[in-house]
């Protein structure tokens, strides 16, 4: 693999100190020391770490050494997501582009706010338990606990469930689309 193809391969999703690439999954563990070898000689400026996926491993590499540090099997890769979420990575790159870092207060908390989260789950739940819930529904549930959260650890968690609720809804489109192409 040259770098050209290595660079190709760069994925968006990751975290901000990691170069994150995939590899074919029938990719030996050699060509992973090649790969690493020719990012040592051709990007030596890049620092941080360097994440491959392969298959189902995901090797963590950590540029001391550039020799894998853990190597996990997450199981079967979640594609549908990572697509999915490289299309929110891009749309935030987007968003940086056009306004900047943001950093605004939170202007979450509040008795209104409670209320209204209850009432939100309480309309989910009773949906599910007819058996009607739509991601609307749960979508909403999500969203309203995050308004209603002033602890900034517990806002970042609920943030973190609206983001994945969203991500499943779009996998959700996604597939009713292939199911509907393949008809």
């Amino acid at each position: 693999m040259t770098v050209t193809e290595l660079v190709d391969q760069q994925l968006v999703v990751g975290p901000a100190d990691a170069l994150v690439l995939r590899l074919d999954p029938r990719a030996h563990h050699s060509a992973v020391d090649d790969l690493l070898a020719q990012i040592d000689e051709h990007l030596p400026h890049l620092t941080g770490r360097i994440i491959i996926l392969s298959g189902v491993q995901e090797m963590a590499v950590l540029r001391s050494g550039a020799r894998p540090v853990d190597i996990q099997d997450p199981g079967p890769e979640p594609e549908p997501c990572w697509a999915v979420l490289t299309e929110v990575a891009e749309e935030r790159a987007r968003q940086d582009t056009r306004w900047g870092e943001q950093n605004h207060p939170d202007g979450t908390g509040g008795p209104l706010t409670a209320t209204t989260a209850q009432v939100a789950r309480s309309q989910c739940q009773d949906a599910a338990e007819q058996g009607n819930v739509t991601w609307r529904d749960i979508l909403r549930e999500e969203v309203a606990e995050a308004m209603a959260e002033s602890d900034p650890v517990r806002l970042r968690d609920e943030l973190v469930q609206v983001a994945a609720v969203a991500v499943n809804w779009a996998e959700a489109i996604d597939r009713r689309q292939a199911k509907a192409g393949a008809a």
